[in-house]
């Protein structure tokens, strides 16, 4: 289905000239597969080079590498080992530089740079011995050879292996085979923004001729930000149009139902969560596809509104299913939701890679049979041996640890199943439609009645002895604590206190029950040590951020935040939440090491003020454009190439309007326009959507 136009960019990075099976593999770490991801693979910075007559007109100050042409006049006659090699040239006014090289042959040099020829030499120089040199210039070649040499050279995101160099080769070389593609954006807007085409953009955007030119804000980049709103957006819009023309199960809630789950809670329910439940019932009892976000802040109690859902669905002898993004979690949901479920007489089972293959293949046949009618897992509950029974309803925890396409091989193991994403990572309300433009939403702000704020305090290490001294009377009068580290074990690279150096520590110095948890361990371990912390059995649990997602152990009060200057605030944020689940006073002390950045003082002074999760969303979008609070590195996110969400996040509104307008008078993308929207759909590689949603 894929543009014949479009044939050249999805070619394998092999294609290219001088790219081999070594580079391939080296390039696709860094950029992708094919040759559009270097297309979207852009510069973060710019080297210049200063032409130069003669070395007369050295500035040191300028510190940039120079270009000049120069004279070879003499090789190294004899070199000792370990000595460098030297070349002797001259500039035009007879002023003596020698190029400088380590662990290089001779013979090489000698092609390239023969005594008597002239060439043009690009690099840093240096004034050492009295003398000028140059050690291992960046060019050499010949006077022909010049444009060779940029004076504003890209620098590109690298991985070992790849030098700045051969990927400015590579990337001019894939440049050439780019094509001139039909517009999607309408013109009159493209003449409003003073904008130029998709192909010049992406040329003009491997090009930097200033720092300006990197800048987010700068019309190219602006340009091809938008390109990837609209198909971001139009690739929602389709996806969202397509579930709502299917046909699904209206699942019908009863009053008595409502009112025995409510009467079996041992709280009442915040006006936001009832308020969701409404949301809920209301979207279940149509003939489409709920598809529906839940969003919450720490704490803000989502998971009972999920139980609500799952037993609703089990009741009318259909399936559900609860995946979670870790086993701690699943295991937590199946334990917090077991009392629920006997009082209904529903069958749950825990589908997780720890059990036995035999008690699987138990648990298999019970869910193919329809005998579980809720099953609560984690990715094994994609997997394809797995068979449900009339599965009416998903529920997903942390939603943005999967994904679209995850959604849909789960939606899709069932007849069209309603569909409930929960978060807890507050989004800014600016990009909540760039993020989730295909689901409808419900937010929980409130939190539920007797939960206290929790007291957040910033400590500098120099104080950790009185913290620790502090720890005892802590203990003493009945808190549980976490104490998070940044690492599992020692790092050659970081200076950072280690989850085993902490645990070692703190059981020499204090007389406590004191547990470790990180992700190296087994999953009987994480579950057993998780359970004894729950249970009041250990008194501090020394862990790495494993806990961060969902852990809820109400009689945990304290917790201790170990080099929180290296955390982003979305994470402190889930970290803290773990605390103040009960109705005791929590704390929350966040130990930092001078010196500290700007932005890591701008970070905990933020976390010290508040506990408003939305708030730190929006917050941390002004520090750092989104990335952080997002959690773009994470599966589900969208790992966006192009677009700045603090810098862009004005121009969502704009691109949701423009696909809206066009899809009413061309919803299935047939008339000239809605064909190159098409191709900007295959240029973000959104062929799942195309496949699944477009005909023809």
């Amino acid at each position: 289905m894929r543009p014949e136009i479009l044939f050249p960019l999805f070619n394998q990075l092999s294609t290219l000239s001088g790219v081999g099976p070594k580079y391939t593999k080296l390039l696709e770490k860094i950029v992708g597969q094919n040759i559009l991801s270097l297309y979207n693979h852009l510069p973060i910075s710019i080297l210049e080079r200063r032409n130069l007559l003669s070395l007369a007109q050295i500035n040191f100050n300028e510190d940039k590498p120079v270009i000049l042409n120069l004279t070879i006049h003499a090789h190294s006659s004899f070199v000792r080992k370990g000595q460098p090699y030297k070349i002797q040239t001259f500039d035009k006014e007879g002023i003596p530089l020698d190029l400088v090289f380590f662990n290089i042959t001779k013979s090489y040099l000698e092609k390239i740079a023969p005594t008597g020829s002239q060439r043009i030499v690009s690099g840093k120089i240096e004034y050492y011995g009295k003398k000028f040199q140059i050690i291992h210039p960046d060019f050499i070649v010949p006077l022909t050879e010049k444009n060779k040499i940029k004076n504003v050279e890209p620098i590109y995101p690298l991985t070992q292996g790849i030098s700045n160099r051969f990927l400015n080769k590579i990337i001019e070389n894939a440049l050439q085979k780019i094509p001139l593609l039909p517009e999607w954006i309408v013109p009159s807007f493209i003449a409003k923004q003073g904008w130029v085409s998709w192909h010049d953009s992406i040329k003009q955007a491997h090009s930097p001729q200033n720092f300006d030119d990197l800048n987010p804000v700068h019309p190219v980049r602006v340009r091809l930000a938008y390109d990837e709103m609209l198909a971001n957006q139009l690739s929602m819009k389709l996806i969202r149009r397509h579930h709502k023309q299917k046909t699904s199960l209206p699942i019908k809630i009863s009053p008595e139902f409502k009112q025995k789950f409510l009467q079996n809670l041992p709280y009442n329910l915040t006006q936001d969560q009832m308020n969701a439940i409404i949301d809920i019932e209301q979207d279940m009892a149509k003939s489409y596809p709920m598809l529906r976000l839940l969003q919450g802040d720490v704490g803000s109690g989502k998971t009972i509104i999920a139980f609500f859902a799952l037993l609703a669905t089990a009741l009318i002898q259909k399936q559900a299913v609860l995946l979670a993004p870790t086993e701690i979690l699943a295991t937590q949901h199946h334990t917090n939701l077991l009392p629920l479920a006997e009082k209904f007489n529903i069958d749950i089972v825990l589908l997780i890679s720890k059990h036995k293959t035999s008690i699987k293949n138990s648990m298999l046949g019970h869910i193919a049979k329809g005998q579980a009618r809720i099953i609560i897992g984690t990715h094994a509950v994609f997997q394809s041996k797995i068979t449900f029974n009339q599965l009416a309803m998903v529920v997903i925890d942390e939603q943005h640890r999967f994904g679209v396409q995850q959604r849909l091989l789960l939606t899709e193991k069932g007849n069209n199943p309603h569909l409930l994403v929960m978060s807890a990572t507050p989004i800014p309300r600016t990009l909540t439609m760039a993020l989730y433009g295909d689901l409808d939403i419900s937010i929980l702000q409130q939190k539920p009645k007797g939960r206290q704020q929790i007291d957040t305090r910033v400590i500098s290490f120099e104080k950790i002895g009185l913290l620790i001294q502090n720890i005892t009377n802590a203990i003493k009068d009945g808190h549980k604590i976490y104490w998070i580290c940044p690492l599992i074990q020692e790092s050659d690279q970081q200076n950072l206190m280690t989850t085993e150096e902490r645990y070692k520590i703190l059981k020499e110095k204090l007389p406590f029950k004191i547990a470790m948890l990180h992700g190296q361990m087994t999953s009987d371990i994480k579950d057993q040590t998780i359970e004894e912390f729950r249970k009041g059995s250990i008194d501090i649990l020394v862990a790495t951020t494993l806990i961060e997602v969902g852990v809820d152990v109400p009689t945990a009060t304290v917790m201790i935040i170990e080099h929180a200057e290296r955390f982003g605030l979305a994470q402190l944020h889930q970290l803290r939440g773990r605390v103040g689940r009960g109705s005791k006073q929590s704390i929350c002390i966040l130990l930092y090491a001078e010196p500290l950045s700007d932005t890591a003082k701008a970070r905990l002074n933020i976390m010290r003020q508040t506990n408003d999760g939305f708030f730190i969303a929006e917050e941390d979008l002004k520090l750092r454009g989104g990335g952080e609070i997002l959690g773009t590195s994470q599966s589900g996110m969208p790992g966006f190439h192009f677009i700045d969400l603090h810098a862009h996040s004005h121009f969502f509104k704009i691109a949701e309007a423009e696909i809206n307008t066009y899809l009413e008078k061309d919803p299935d993308l047939l008339e000239p326009r809605g064909k190159a929207l098409r191709i900007l759909l295959y240029l973000f590689e959104k062929d799942k959507v195309i496949k699944n949603f477009l005909s023809g």
